[in-house]
This record gives C-alpha cells, sequence and structure tokens, in this order.
C-alpha cells in the first residue's frame, strides 16, 4: 500500500544519508516497486524513487545503471501530472553529475548548460543552480 511505500522510501533515504548504501538500495528497489505498482511510471513519487535510487546506485560505483534509471526518470517526467519544475531540475543535475564522473563531458556539460537557464526561470538560484554552475566550472 502507499504508506509502505512512503515507509521504504524514508527508511531508504535516512539509510543513505547514513551512508549505508547497500541497504538503502534494497529498501530504495523495494520503494520503487511499490511506488510503479500503485502510483505509475509517471507519478512524481515514483519520479522521486528513480533518483533517490540512482544515487544510491552511484555511491555503489554502478554509474551504468544509474543513468539509465535517471534517463527513465527524465522520460516519465514528461508524462507526470503532479510534478514540479524542481524535480526536473533534480533529476538532470544528478544525471550531469553522474555523467561528468563517468568521463562523458560533453553530455554533462549540455546537461548543465540546460539547468542554468531552467533555474533562472523557475527563480532557483539555491542549491541546484550552484551545483549546476559548480559542475559546469569541473567540466
Amino acid at each position: 500500500d502507499s504508506q509502505s511505500q512512503q515507509i521504504l522510501f524514508f527508511a531508504g533515504a535516512y539509510l543513505y544519508q547514513s551512508g549505508n548504501y547497500t541497504l538503502a538500495r534494497i529498501y530504495l528497489e523495494e520503494s520503487l516497486t511499490l511506488s510503479e505498482a500503485i502510483f505509475g511510471r509517471d507519478s512524481i513519487k515514483t519520479i522521486l524513487s528513480l533518483n533517490l535510487l540512482a544515487l544510491t546506485l552511484n555511491q555503489l560505483d554502478k554509474n551504468v545503471q544509474a543513468v539509465a534509471l535517471l534517463t527513465e526518470a527524465l522520460h516519465n517526467i514528461k508524462y507526470c501530472s503532479d510534478g514540479t519544475a524542481k524535480t526536473l531540475i533534480a533529476v538532470k543535475a544528478n544525471l550531469a553529475m553522474i555523467m561528468r564522473q563517468m568521463g562523458n563531458l560533453s553530455g554533462s556539460l549540455q546537461i548543465y548548460e540546460e539547468i542554468i537557464p531552467e533555474c533562472e526561470t523557475q527563480g532557483d538560484t539555491g542549491i541546484f543552480y550552484a551545483n549546476s554552475l559548480s559542475g559546469l566550472a569541473a567540466v
């Protein structure tokens, strides 16, 4: 049920923040499975689950899988009726970061160049904006 999905997601998020990525992965994979079954692939809850699971996989050096999940999240967010522009920016920023770590500098650069105007349009010159500028400088 939706309460179980939420508990699994928050437990996974806590474990991620605590640095226990292996256990976080287990909780987040289950959260994603429930989220897709309950809310559908284009729900904001599913997209957030994809995003956090991708970050977790990145910490476990499973970058190819992480990129695939973030790419799926970007595809699904197009159809998301309850999504926000900031969620889209966050997913793009995470994808650009992982692509940069993998050595795909041109792909990373292209995404960072998309994010910065989006941040300005949304009036978000906070953390995503700063991280995008930092990522762009690193490319």
